[in-house]
């Protein structure tokens, strides 16, 4: 469902959901303000008239960055901080017509392949993870 931003399932097998209308400006701010709250200005969501949310095993064929994702995540070190520039990399290159659609799993993919082993110690390891990946796909 579009309106399922996140699922976390806890150690003792309770899941907690966040919810809100198909727009990521809120999702994005609590990321961002986390662990605070901060007031949107945004339509809320309205369960009783949704009536009911439709969860389907999500398939890999039409959606191979979630393989990734979990591929990245079983990685540890800096698999995660390179996804996600390798991904943001991806979608402006898409976005500026340098590569297709359907190039952007595999772009992801190689950045992932290819990434040095750096470990995440700190901040600037994450912005060092981040400039290898944008000069390795910039290449």
């Amino acid at each position: 469902e579009s309106i399922v931003h996140s699922l976390v399932t806890f150690v003792d097998g309770s899941t907690m959901a966040q919810l809100c209308p198909p727009d990521m400006r809120v999702p994005i701010q609590y990321a961002l303000t986390w662990p605070d709250r901060l007031p949107a200005e945004r339509a809320k969501i309205d369960l009783a008239a949704l009536g009911k949310l439709t969860f389907r095993e999500p398939d890999p064929v039409r959606f191979p960055c979630l393989s990734l994702v979990k591929e990245a995540c079983e990685a540890g070190g800096c698999a995660t901080a390179v996804l996600a520039a390798a991904d943001e990399w991806a979608v402006d290159a898409f976005i500026k017509g340098k590569i297709r659609y359907t190039d952007i799993a595999c772009t992801v993919a190689e950045a992932l392949e290819k990434a040095p082993r750096i470990e995440m110690t700190s901040l600037d390891a994450v912005f060092e993870a981040n400039d290898w990946t944008w000069k390795f796909l910039s290449r």
